[in-house]
């Protein structure tokens, strides 16, 4: 037989082998698949604890369990990180203690409900030297049924413990039924005699939520209290009011409270950025929180701050994850958005003590007021002024005394409505080392920015038939070593535009005049070679 194929025994026997490579290719992919779709299709176990009411239910008892719904089969084992836990506390003082074990889940739900938190509130117990760890995100959802009196409820975080949720932490005014007429305290707490130690980790964003109740009683305000030690968020936390009703803030952030004024309780608080419009208060004496930001985008916050009196101190610090990410802060001249019997509404102090930047951009408005001291230090360390509100680009700043020891001031100059940002170093009463701006020895990398249009610059150059605009941008009303060190600040400023520094009395101004286009330069230069051109071609008829 002669075959159509002379050689079709090796045709066959090739086409074979990469038939079966074909296999195995289609094969891995089918699995890679199966693996992915698998992986989005994760189903996980629904576990209820099942005591509502009491004031110590165990956390680590599996036959506190079931599975599926609140009436569902016993538990096996104790939930994992495949398991999401409902809790729900139906009793004042209910409790759900971890009685000294680790916590795992994916996510949780720990809602109080119709009976309220009552005077004793509802609690996440961690005990000592143990950790929680919740892989999805945390919903803690509640009121007051104290009517009148805001109790506090939450999360408390005993010594040497650690509480880690990798997504969202959500706090709910769930405001479920008409008596409650104070709102609801939320607080990440320590224990009662023990202020150290204590660990809140929130990987994802802190953010707040109510049901609108249509009332003039501050029936869906939200009131958060920072009582551990550490404190970290490394996302945004979200200060915008759910519900704006009237002039009192419906959202507010005690950044440390409670416990013995005498023991000198240290904060140390690290979030992401900061947003919304909620109030910052410091009620407890004689104590210190560290705010530092680790923004890796932009996020802006305009709020008022309030610090119980002068023996507690608040540092800011822009640690920026994203040396191009900027947080913005405008802080209100008072607190009287917060309610009439508050501690801190009277305060006199609503500015930061301290304000350091070392990475990052961080703008600033005080409403008037004057800051602590203000350090800028690192190569890719920003700082400027901001407006009152967001609807103003530029502003002012005044702070008790500017140390500049390398990064950038940065400046907007609106030369058409004559306005643009100033920073002043303050005197202050009783302070003699306070209006002093200083660079301090060993500075280096030092920089000014200046975001101005070099089209309003020659409108306004056109208008003025000047060459030049000039404007303070900063001053100082003790001294100032800026003069020493002019000729050490790289200038960086919009193309089309030229400025120079120089001092003036107690200040420090910018002179901008503008720059030729390149097309205009090349038509001048073209301009002149024709002139020479002709003046050449007379010269020789003569």
């Amino acid at each position: 037989m002669i075959s159509a194929f002379p050689n079709s025994s090796h045709f066959c026997r090739g086409h074979s082998a990469a038939y079966g490579l074909l296999r195995k290719v289609f094969a891995g992919f089918l699995s890679f698949i199966s693996f992915i779709c698998a992986a989005f299709a994760q189903t996980y176990s629904d576990y209820y604890f099942i005591p509502t009411s009491g004031d110590n239910n165990k956390l680590n008892d599996v036959g506190n369990y079931n599975v599926g719904s609140i009436s569902g089969e016993p538990a096996a084992s104790l939930p994992d990180f495949n398991a999401n836990v409902f809790i729900t506390a139906d009793s004042n003082g209910y409790t759900a203690n971890s009685n000294y074990a680790n916590f795992n889940a994916r996510d949780v739900v720990f809602k109080v409900g119709d009976s309220g938190t009552g005077s004793n509130g509802a609690w996440f117990l961690l005990t000592e030297n143990n950790t929680a760890t919740i892989r999805g995100d945390f919903l803690f959802s509640a009121r007051s049924a104290a009517n009148w009196v805001q109790a506090e409820s939450g999360v408390k975080v005993l010594s040497g413990a650690n509480f880690q949720v990798s997504g969202d932490f959500i706090v709910e005014n769930n405001n479920i039924a008409g008596a409650n007429n104070a709102g609801f305290k939320f607080a990440f707490k320590h224990h009662s005699s023990d202020h150290t130690n204590g660990s809140v980790f929130i990987g994802g964003n802190l953010l707040f939520r109510a049901a609108g109740r249509g009332t003039n009683w501050p029936t869906e305000r939200i009131e958060m209290l920072t009582k551990v030690t550490n404190f970290t968020v490394n996302g945004y936390v979200d200060l915008t009011q759910p519900i704006v009703r009237g002039s009192k803030s419906n959202l507010i952030w005690d950044l440390k409270c409670g416990g013995d004024s005498s023991a000198g309780d240290v904060g140390n608080i690290r979030v992401g950025g900061l947003r919304g419009d909620g109030a910052l208060k410091l009620s407890k004496q004689n104590s210190t929180v560290n705010l530092e930001f680790s923004n890796s985008e932009d996020h802006a916050w305009a709020g008022s701050l309030g610090i119980v009196d002068s023996t507690s101190v608040f540092n800011v610090t822009m640690y920026a994850n994203n040396s191009g990410a900027k947080q913005t802060l405008r802080f209100a001249a008072d607190s009287s958005n917060l309610d009439d019997n508050d501690a801190c509404r009277n305060s006199a102090i609503h500015v930061p003590n301290s304000v350091s930047v070392e990475n990052g951009i961080l703008e600033m408005n005080f409403s008037g007021n004057v800051g602590g001291k203000l350090s800028v230090n690192g190569s890719s360390a920003a700082f400027g002024a901001t407006g009152v509100s967001p609807d103003y680009e530029y502003g002012s700043v005044a702070f008790s005394r500017i140390d500049w020891g390398g990064g950038a001031f940065a400046f907007d100059i609106f030369p058409n409505i004559d306005a643009g940002d100033l920073i002043t170093a303050a005197k202050v009463d009783g302070d003699p080392d306070s209006g002093i701006f200083n660079v301090v020895s060993g500075a280096s990398g030092l920089e000014m920015k200046f975001n101005v249009s070099a089209r309003d610059l020659e409108m306004f150059l056109y208008e003025n038939g000047v060459e030049s605009y000039e404007r303070a941008i900063m001053a100082w009303e003790t001294s100032s070593n800026i003069g020493e060190y002019l000729g050490d600040i790289a200038l960086a400023v919009s193309d089309g535009v030229e400025v120079r520094l120089f001092v003036r009395d107690d200040s420090l101004v910018a002179s901008f005049s503008a720059v030729p286009e390149p097309a205009a330069v090349a038509a001048y230069f073209a301009a002149m070679a024709l002139a020479l051109a002709a003046i050449r071609r007379g010269a020789r008829k003569s």
